[in-house]
């Protein structure tokens, strides 16, 4: 259970972690170095190489988080209580 756990928060990692990569640090230092056709062609690399990752992240990490999440505790019902304080006892 502790694999599949893993295997989601990485595949997580790579999808979230990589978008905010492209956007705030990567996208940028583009905009301000390169021309629109250069920029093209940088972010049709750069995508070409991130998109199979994400997609190999996407197909795993739907898979796997039911799993991950029942082994601690979220079955889908509230397992709240109430406070046990004494007030209206």
């Amino acid at each position: 259970m502790k694999l599949l756990y893993l295997v989601h928060v990485l595949a997580t990692v790579v999808w979230v972690g990589g978008m905010f990569f492209a956007h705030q640090c990567l996208r940028p230092v583009v905009r301000a170095q390169l021309e629109g056709p250069q920029r093209l062609r940088l972010w049709n690399g750069v995508f070409g190489r991130f998109f199979p990752w994400v997609w190999l992240s996407g197909s795993s990490a739907p898979r796997e988080r039911p799993r991950a999440h029942l082994r601690f505790g979220a079955s889908g019902r509230c397992q709240c209580r109430a406070p046990d304080d004494g007030i209206g006892t």
